[in-house]
């Protein structure tokens, strides 16, 4: 009886896909203590990356195995070909990358072997022979597509045309060097600009999803570049790369500008922006200064509006970072009042936040839809509970810093 009839085939592939993890745990230790990288490229190696390596070998050599063909489909050629363009991009050397791969298919086999004996199974040699051909199929081919995607890479006849994925190896710091990088890109028709800044774009309202606000921004004339690059992170999260001609910072005071123009009346979304870099190897900086803007920015938006920049939210952030600080900085400004609205209703808290943004009491009783005279009555409890003066600059400076550190922690 074959070893690759229909019923040992599947139970081989049962195997694998049920041991998958595992296998790609051992893989990965494997990998990091067998294979010599130059010390340079210690820091470009990413462990995320060798896991995914790993699980896709393990899923493509199931597909392998599963067919009655001995080549890979090209579909699956092509997902190697684009993982080893990519490492070629970061400067990982093509010895690794090989010598990964051929760990990976040693311990495919091993896999296969130690499931085989454990059920006991009698394997005559030429069973054991077709075995090991679909694992050294497997293997040549894959290295193959490895070998060639990379030195096309090299010779800047393959770049990641792909957004998603060259979006993904800038704003996570896998670029080392520009000028090559810049090349690579023309060379795919991808022209780059000569400096860029990141802005992440968060939907709050679930109704709302991140392509439908996208496609709205794409037709508003002179917002976006051809050099600008855009990618969707999930549902509600996308990236904009911002081009800049120069690195200047009027340029980039124009295109935040134009953001603030085109978020300043979208309900439900918020823009947090990070510094301009003039550097592509940068970029990762200001994609993580971005991140931090958003995520802030969706607690305090309604204060400082939808979008705004690291250096805009810097103070903040920095007063974020000490808890004990702030904590006692809030205590201190707000304190009497968040104890009254703990104990009562909590509705003074609410109309000091909206009364110290418009600094009007008409505006105030129409965004509660309370009487002004209730607004008034609230106000002067207010100045009472915190012993201040509404009308003094200084309190009021005081009363907007406690109560965006308020909602931020």
């Amino acid at each position: 009886m074959s070893i690759f009839e229909a019923s040992h085939v599947s139970e081989l592939a049962d195997y694998l896909r049920a041991h998958s993890e595992r296998l790609v745990r051992e893989m990965l230790r494997s990998i990091l203590s067998e294979v010599q990288v130059p010390g340079s490229m210690v820091s470009s190696i990413s462990v995320r990356d060798v896991t995914n390596a790993c699980r896709l070998s393990i899923n493509v050599f199931v597909k392998f195995i599963e067919s009655e063909s001995n080549e890979l489909t090209r579909e699956d050629l092509k997902q190697f070909s684009i993982l080893a363009a990519e490492q070629a991009a970061k400067g990982i050397p093509l010895d690794t990358l090989l010598h990964s791969n051929r760990v990976i298919a040693r311990l495919l086999w091993e896999a296969l072997l130690k499931h085989v004996h454990a059920k006991d199974t009698s394997i005559d040699i030429g069973n054991l022979s077709l075995l090991s051909s679909k694992v050294l199929d497997y293997i040549d081919q894959v290295s193959s597509a490895v070998a060639d995607s990379y030195l096309q890479f090299q010779k800047g006849q393959a770049f990641p045309r792909n957004i998603d994925r060259l979006v993904n190896l800038l704003i996570t710091g896998s670029i080392q060097d520009d000028v090559p990088f810049k090349k690579l890109a023309l060379s795919a028709g991808i022209v780059l600009a000569n400096a860029y800044f990141a802005a992440v774009i968060q939907v709050l309202n679930g109704g709302l999803q991140i392509k439908q606000v996208l496609t709205e921004i794409a037709h508003i004339g002179n917002l976006l570049k051809p050099s600008d690059l855009i990618s969707i992170i999930d549902d509600s999260t996308a990236v904009i790369l911002l081009g800049l001609d120069l690195w200047q910072s009027d340029l980039y005071a124009v295109r935040v500008g134009a953001l603030k123009q085109v978020f300043k009346n979208v309900d439900g979304v918020v823009c947090g922006v990070g510094c301009a870099k003039p550097h592509l190897s940068q970029l990762s900086e200001s994609y993580v200064e971005a991140q931090q803007s958003c995520d802030m920015l969706a607690k305090v938006y309604l204060t400082l509006g939808n979008v705004a920049t690291y250096d805009e939210l810097l103070p903040l952030a920095i007063l974020a970072r000490e808890p004990e600080m702030t904590k006692r900085y809030i205590d201190k400004i707000l304190g009497p009042v968040i104890a009254h609205d703990a104990k009562r209703k909590p509705v003074l808290l609410t109309t000091l936040r909206s009364y110290v943004d418009s600094r009007s009491v008409q505006d105030t009783a129409r965004t509660l839809g309370v009487h002004r005279h209730t607004i008034i009555y609230r106000l002067k409890k207010i100045e009472q509970l915190l012993r201040i003066n509404l009308q003094d600059s200084k309190d009021i400076f005081n009363l907007k810093l406690a109560l965006l550190l308020y909602q931020i922690t």
